[in-house]
């Protein structure tokens, strides 16, 4: 792979559920990334299917934080792109977005 095809990546794993300023977190994310770059973000919570199964249920009442939702709403303006998958069995939700 040359070089110049490699798109830089911001990763951040866990926690921002708990950021009491998502919105600031995601803007900073993107503003590091270049412009042909990926923002990737990584953390806790089911997805649709899984929250309505019992094992969902179970797994949300003995850890709230699983709870969460991708936190779409405080995405910056400036995202493109958006992509969201849910990952680790359907307990991780993956957001990803671009410049």
């Amino acid at each position: 792979m040359a070089v110049s095809s490699i798109h830089p990546i911001v990763l951040h794993t866990g926690g921002i559920n708990t950021f009491s300023d998502i919105h600031g977190a995601l803007n900073e994310m993107l503003r590091l990334v270049k412009s042909s770059g990926i923002v990737i973000v990584v953390d806790e919570g089911l997805s649709p299917r899984m929250r309505k199964t019992d094992k969902g249920k179970a797994i949300i009442k003995a850890n709230k934080l699983f709870d969460a939702r991708p936190p779409l709403q405080f995405l910056p303006k400036k995202a493109q792109n958006l992509e969201v998958f849910y990952v680790m069995n359907e307990t991780f939700y993956q957001m990803t977005f671009t410049k």
